[in-house]
Parts: C-alpha cells; structure tokens; sequence
C-alpha cells in the first residue's frame, strides 16, 4: 500500500488515536506527586492546614495572597520558603476541573491509578476529537491523517498526562476543540444554534481552566483566513466569544483569582510590561518544545547558564521551521490559519513557566503545518544546494515526530511517577517518630525547592507526623557555603546568591526586594540578609534560631545521594554543600531503580 492510500484510508485515524492513546498507558501511576497531595488536602478539607484555603469547592488555590495566611505556611514549611514574597497568590478558578478531581477523592481516594486512568480517558476523547477537527478543516484527506498521527504520537502530551493535576488542560483543550467543530459547522450550515452551543463550549472550557484561551486564537484565525466577506462581517462572527471572555474574566476578578508576587507566574493584566519583557523568550522555548527538542520545561528546570544556550537554539529551529513553513504558507490560506492559531496559541500560557504541559493547542496547528511539510518533500523530487539543505532539515523534523517521539511518550507519561518517586525518597528520609511533631527540621541543599516544598503536603494527605516547622534555608542551584558565626546562628551564601534559580523566583518575583539588613522573622528563626549580589539578590544571609543549633528541637539535614541526611553542624569554619543539578538528580534516581 502506498503512502498516499494509507494516509487516505479512515481506518489509519482510528489506528491513530488508538496508538496515541496506549502509548500513553504509562501515564497510570500508582502514586501521587506534588500538586496532586495539595488537591487532595484541599478535597478531603482534613487535615486541616493552617494558612491553607480548603474550604473552597474550587481546588486551586494554593496561596490565598493574604499576608498571615502565607506565613502559616511558611513557618509549617508547606509550600512556601522563607524568602516568599508575603503578598504571593496562586490561584486558579477552575470548578469544572475540581469537580472532577472532587469525585476522584470522594470514590477512589487510595486508587491513584483510577484517577491517571480517569485521565486518559479524556485524552483518548481529546485525540478523537482532533481527528474529527483536522478531518473538517483540511480539504486533502491526506494532510489530515497525517496531522493527526504527528498530534497523537507527539510526546510532549506525555508531560501533560504524567501529571494529575494537569487534568484543567484536557478538559480545557478538549471544549475548546469541540468549540472549533461547532464553530466551523455553524458558520458552513448558518446554523445559529450551533454557533451558540459553540460559545458555551468556550464557556465550559474556561470553567476548567485558562488553556481554553488558546481556542481563540484558532476561532480569530479562522476569521482571518478562512472566512469570505468584508474583515468587519468575518470579525462580527466572534462577538458570542468576546462576550464569554469577558463574562468570565470579569468573574475571575470579582473572586480574586489570578496570581501575583511570582516570578513564574505572570499576569500579563496586572503586569502587562513584565509579561512582555519575558515572552519572546518564553514563545521560542514553547516553540521549540512543540517542535524539536529540549523540552520547553529544561529552561525552567534546568541549570540556569544553559538558559540562554536553550534560548538561542529554540530561534534558530524557529527560524528553520519558518523557512519550512513558508513555501505552505504562501500559497494556502489553511496553512495560514493554522500558523496563526499556534502563535496566538502560545502567547496566553506564556503567563505560566515554560512547559510541554501548556502545548495541546500549539501542537495543533504546528503539526497541521509538519504535515504539510512531510507530504511536499515525499511528492518532490530532485536536489541539490538549498534543497538538499532543506531535505535534511525535514529528515531531521521527521526523526524526531516519526521515530522518536512514539519512543518518547511512554517515558515522558511516566515522569511525574519518576519525580514522586524521587519525593518519596527524600521525604521517608525525614524522621517519621512522634517526637518529631516538636521539633523543627532545618534541610539544606535540596537538588530543588519542590523536594523540600511538598514534604508536609505529602505527610499530611498520607496522615503520617509532621515536623512543627520545616525550613529549607537555601537551594543547591549552585554551590552553599555554610559558616556557624556562633552558637545559635548560621550564615549561609550559595555561590550565585539566593533567588538564582526560576523555581526560586517562583516564590518571589521582585528578587530586589530583600535587600541587605531585610529581617524575616519566624517564630523559631529570623533570617537576616547580610550582603546583595550585583544585581539586587541576597547574597549571604544570616539565620538565628531560638535555642543552640546543638539543642533536640532542631533537626539539621542536608541533601546527599537523593535523599536527606544528617548534617554535621559546623564548630569554627566553614562547609560547603556541591551544587546539584536536578536533571543529573533524576537521572541517577532513574538508573537506581
């Protein structure tokens, strides 16, 4: 059977989504993993944490952005850090995701495989409804099938699926997809009341969360390119949108939702100037993650010097993909269209760190595109200087869709069980006694914040004791030289200064805002910032505690071989703790197992 016939046959998009779909099996975990503990603390309402909002049906919220409320949490060591901005505020109005989560907790609280099943299932709906979208959309069978295969098998889906609380994009993507299908019948038919089952498909879409937004970049592209008539009669299509946006942006407001004080997080309407100032950066890493490789997450997670290196090297893919892209572009208006939604596509997720997570609707149209691509080099012929130049950057591109990606996604669905894994670890490596309810447990160098941040989340949803406070007094972006300037106090100066790392911006946006003679005051600690880095960060800080570091109240532990251990206080002179990658740290954690 030739390629063409077997892109033509309908059977190879059933193979498709069925592919696609048990590929992905890998994403059924049996174990919880960061978010995932805090959603179901905030499901059970038990126990109850103090500073955390849990009466809420909206699951969410993670920081309420109320000063006293953040310092709970930070003496607890539930989340937050030390340095964390006091007015910091995470939260996300998604109801209709909660409530699926909601049933999760309340029918199988102990079956965290149901729950990744439950997941999965929506997938499989999500592939199924692209194929019925791609199929609709683009005139040459073909290309259709062919989109679709490159969406099914892409595996930056994996990193969606791996992780529960993603669940908000699925739905999100999948009422925004079905958005698109009504749309695009109602306005072939004139049928009015499809259009408006349209509008409210966007309306449920952003009730599961703000990933919807990313259908309207397709809904204004199909106005553009593919609609007939005057710009102002294409434009008047979209009105029953616009007012669904604004309905629910004038709701998320009113309920205070939205985030705040992040440097991860970004409102691009309360901040619109830092929001710009990052996206150019943040679009070609999305870019690029949809396209070829690293993932979009490596310039977040990864050591901060390869930050510029990834940067770089996702505007040249994206220079190479727009050569690819044009000759399509040119002359097809569809091509245009699907151009068009996966650039506006990316600009709303950009408000988040960069992620292959946020990529369901980027992909696509950037497959529709890859498709295009493929099927006019399989019908050329001939070679030669820059066309054999451009047939080895399409070999390239359908390597990495083709070949790798099908091998990737089974690893990449299970990632989050690799890191939950990895938490798990750690945490078993805190004492679990009951004297420990009494005592404060100071950790020093984890790999990153989340191996320290989600210990207490993960104690509480599990029931087990918990430290009175738990402190992380500096990560191991780079390397921390610790010095005991007497009994009672430790100075502590990472090798790049604090508020290095994005995932330490995370908690802390203005990273100026500390600076030197800045006193946090805890009730078993103070921290005090000694001296500035160049740029404005705290460089070295001094931490006092209550009592002699010596006294059983405190339990001093650092980072070594993935989990912690004992750390020997310092008597005179000083100790230094290596910095730690944190890819180097999952990959070693991988190999162990």
């Amino acid at each position: 059977m030739s390629w063409r016939a077997l892109l033509a046959n309908p059977r190879t998009r059933v193979f498709a989504v069925v592919l696609g779909s048990a590929l992905a099996l890998t994403s059924v975990g049996s174990r919880l993993a960061l978010d995932d503990y805090v959603l179901g603390l905030a499901a059970r309402a038990t126990p109850e944490v103090a500073g955390f909002a849990q009466e809420n049906f909206d699951l969410f919220t993670f920081t309420t952005g109320h000063p006293k409320d953040n310092l709970e949490l930070i003496e607890q060591g539930f989340l937050l850090p030390w340095w964390t901005d006091p007015a910091l505020k995470i939260a996300f109005f998604r109801p209709l995701t909660s409530l699926t989560h909601r049933l999760d907790f309340a029918l199988w609280p102990d079956s965290p495989r149901v729950m990744y099943a439950h997941s999965l299932g929506w997938f499989a709906l999500l592939l199924a409804l692209v194929a019925v979208l791609y199929k609709r959309l683009e005139i040459d069978p073909k290309l259709a099938t062919l989109a679709l295969v490159l969406y099914a098998l892409d595996d930056a889906h994996g990193a969606a699926l791996s992780w529960l609380s993603n669940r908000n994009a699925l739905l999100a993507t999948i009422f925004g997809v079905l958005a698109l299908i009504l749309h695009d019948r109602a306005r072939k038919s004139r049928n009015w009341p499809l259009a408006a089952a349209a509008a409210a498909c966007i309306g449920l879409g952003l009730l599961a969360g703000e990933f919807t937004l990313g259908a309207l970049a397709y809904l204004l592209a199909y106005a553009l390119f593919l609609e007939q008539g005057t710009l102002a009669r294409r434009l008047s299509s979209l009105w029953p949108y616009g007012a669904v946006l604004v309905c629910w942006r004038i709701g998320y407001q009113s309920f205070d939702y939205g985030a705040r004080g992040s440097g991860a997080y970004v409102d691009p309407s309360a901040d619109p100037l830092t929001f710009l100032s990052v996206l150019p950066a943040k679009l070609a890493v999305l870019y690029n993650g949809a396209l070829a490789a690293p993932a979009a997450e490596t310039a977040f997670f990864g050591p901060v010097w390869h930050r510029p290196f990834i940067v770089a090297w996702a505007a040249c893919v994206c220079v190479v993909a727009g050569v690819l892209f044009w000759p399509a572009l040119r002359r097809d208006p569809r091509a245009r269209f699907w151009l068009c939604g996966a650039l506006l596509a990316a600009v709303p997720v950009s408000a988040s760190f960069p992620s292959d997570r946020l990529l369901f609707f980027v992909g696509l149209g950037l497959m529709a595109l890859l498709a295009r691509v493929f099927c006019s080099e399989l019908e050329e012929r001939g070679g030669g200087g820059l066309s054999a130049l451009r047939r080895a950057a399409v070999i390239g591109f359908a390597g990495l869709h083709l070949l790798a990606a099908p091998l990737l996604l089974p690893l990449r669905a299970g990632q989050m069980q690799l890191i939950g894994s990895l938490l798990q670890q750690a945490n078993a490596s805190i004492p679990r006694s009951s004297g420990v309810e009494r005592r404060s447990v100071v950790l020093l160098g984890p790999p990153a914040d989340i191996f320290a941040s989600y210990v207490q989340p993960a104690r509480a949803w599990e029931g087990e004791s918990r430290p009175a406070h738990l402190y992380w007094l500096a990560s191991a972006s780079s390397a921390i030289d610790v010095q005991r300037s007497a009994p009672n106090q430790l100075r502590v100066r990472p090798a790049e200064g604090f508020l290095f790392a994005p995932l330490e911006q995370h908690y802390r946006g203005a990273v100026r805002s500390l600076p030197a003679g800045t006193e946090i005051v805890l009730s078993r600690m103070t921290a005090r910032v000694m001296t500035s880095t160049s740029d404005g960060r705290p460089h070295e800080v001094e931490f006092t505690f209550r009592e002699p570091l010596e006294s059983s109240s405190y339990l001093f532990m650092r980072w070594e071989a993935g989990r912690y251990v004992p750390f020997t206080l310092p008597v005179e002179g000083r100790t230094t703790l290596p910095a730690q990658d944190f890819g180097q740290v999952l990959l070693e954690h991988a190999l162990s197992k």
